[in-house]
């Protein structure tokens, strides 16, 4: 069986970033992750940004609501990391009020009902 590792962190009142910083967070993320960059696609919408950057070891999606002053990041890897440590580099770049984590189980009640 394939091992599979996968974080969501959701934050409010963040502060905005451009696209280049984005992309910038994403750099940071990687190398914390100690993941290997195959590809990125990225949008700078009215709306926000998304970045979705394809690893070796799987992908990380970035999507920020300015407007809302909030931002989402899903990771699934498959290979161990330390989610504390991405947590502290949202904190950092984004600097939000209010940051949630989650770490989805797998074959767990909770993410499959």
């Amino acid at each position: 069986m394939v091992q599979r590792f996968r974080l969501i962190v959701e934050a409010e009142g963040c502060r905005t970033l451009s696209l280049k910083e984005c992309s910038e967070f994403m750099n940071s993320l990687a190398a914390t992750l100690q993941v290997h960059e195959v590809g990125r696609l990225q949008s700078d919408k009215k709306h926000g940004i998304t970045i979705l950057m394809k690893y070796l070891e799987s992908s990380a999606v970035l999507r920020t609501w300015p407007e809302h002053e909030f931002m989402s990041l899903d990771i699934f890897l498959s290979k161990e990391f330390y989610p504390e440590l991405v947590q502290a580099l949202v904190l950092h770049w984004f600097e939000p009020r209010d940051i949630k984590t989650l770490l989805p189980t797998w074959g767990s009640d909770e993410t499959n009902p």
